[in-house]
């Protein structure tokens, strides 16, 4: 994974003594598919990613992706429906990767060199949340770790309800950059009760909103 992903891999690091590890077979996230089972060459990567390594020389390879919709990591407008199994074909550099609906995952700058805190130092200084709501009615919630606060847990909870996306975030310590999955371009966004300015990225079908460091927020999709 990418170096800006310090933030995501740091939050499942300290708390995996109660999400569990970091890599997991397909099995332990979905037990009630038989078809994981037996899959050795595919693991997820806390409860976001779906990673699938090429294991040979081939640039080809099958994948199983269970119940749900997955979107590719390089491309987000890309999107499979799940208890399906595809053939991608990539660069032998290239790692398949999905992100799962109803998840979260965060990027942004962290760590100069091995050691130093950077404060999400050099050109980004934001804190970059990329959410993908999940089905109507479905909830998610991601245990953010501050560690520009003291290394408090801070949780983000999404829901998918009738025509509108909800997503509620606890204060934090920097500026934040929203980048939401929602295929179609939304009606309005309002932050705490006011409208709110938005960017429509059409390529991605993704909803980008930018918020001060602050108060915690409460943004809402309609669409």
């Amino acid at each position: 994974f990418r170096m800006d992903m310090e933030p995501f891999i740091y939050s499942l690091m300290n708390t995996s003594y109660k999400n569990g590890v970091l890599m997991k077979p397909l099995a332990y996230m979905f037990p009630e598919d038989k078809n994981t089972y037996d899959i050795w060459n595919e693991y997820m990567f806390g409860n976001t990613f779906l990673v699938a390594p090429i294991t040979d020389s081939s640039s080809t390879r099958k994948i199983y992706l269970p119940k749900g919709k997955w979107f590719d990591f390089y491309n987000r407008s890309i999107k499979y429906e799940g208890e399906t199994e595809i053939n991608i074909t990539v660069p032998l550099d290239h790692i398949p990767v999905f992100v799962k609906s109803n998840s979260f995952y965060l990027t942004g700058r962290m760590l100069e060199g091995n050691s130093k805190l950077w404060n999400h130092g050099g050109d980004d200084k934001n804190l970059n949340i990329y959410a993908f709501p999940g089905e109507k009615g479905e909830k998610v919630k991601f245990s953010y770790v501050d560690y520009l606060d003291k290394d408090i847990e801070k949780d983000f909870i999404m829901t998918n309800g009738d025509g509108i996306i909800e997503i509620t975030s606890p204060q934090l310590t920097t500026e934040t950059v929203y980048v939401i999955k929602t295929d179609i371009g939304p009606k309005d966004v309002t932050v705490n009760g006011a409208k709110m300015k938005w960017e429509w990225d059409n390529a991605y079908g993704t909803v980008i909103i930018k918020l001060k460091k602050g108060n915690g927020n409460k943004i809402q999709i309609r669409y």
